[in-house]
């Protein structure tokens, strides 16, 4: 079962968007999606987490991140201190 970050964090604005019903339409079908909160919901977190991921990227060759920078050592080292 997928929860979204928006239910996970019981916070939501209700809002009136103009949206071309085609679109929509296409990624409901594509998606499987029935429900266009939902959708837009997991739109709206795909598209943080590729602005991110396109953040950290232009980063490399900067010397802002360790060139041995690893997300998985970082995550067994917190597993390890909760586990400990």
């Amino acid at each position: 079962m997928h929860i979204s970050y928006a239910q996970r964090m019981h916070i939501t604005m209700r809002t009136t968007l103009d949206l071309p019903e085609s679109l929509l339409e296409k990624l409901m079908r594509l998606s499987g999606e029935k429900n266009k909160t939902r959708l837009i919901t997991n739109a709206l977190i795909e598209y943080d987490r590729q602005l991110r991921r396109e953040k950290l990227l232009s980063c490399q060759g900067k010397g802002i991140i360790s060139e041995d920078f690893s997300p998985y050592k970082i995550r067994n080292a917190e597993k390890d201190e909760s586990n400990g």
